[in-house]
């Protein structure tokens, strides 16, 4: 597997899709009110994984989508 700075999508997932899949499900659904906080070390797909579920719900026309990236 190539390393790069790009960030992955679609099928340059491996082994994410049961995460990403819960993820876009349960923010999709307006009358739950759920977070999610990706945690792990550096270069594991942290960011992939977050812009992968923000480009599903953005098919799904989830206009209200807030997204808060606390780094640190």
């Amino acid at each position: 597997m190539a390393v790069t700075l790009k960030p992955a999508i679609g099928d340059e997932f491996f082994n994410r899709t049961e995460l990403i899949s819960e993820m876009v499900n349960t923010l999709s659904e307006p009358k739950l009110r759920m977070g999610f906080a990706l945690v792990g070390p550096r270069r594991v797909g942290k960011i992939s994984i977050l812009m992968e579920v923000v480009r599903l719900l953005r098919e799904r026309n989830r206009s209200s989508l807030f997204i808060s990236m606390g780094i640190g």
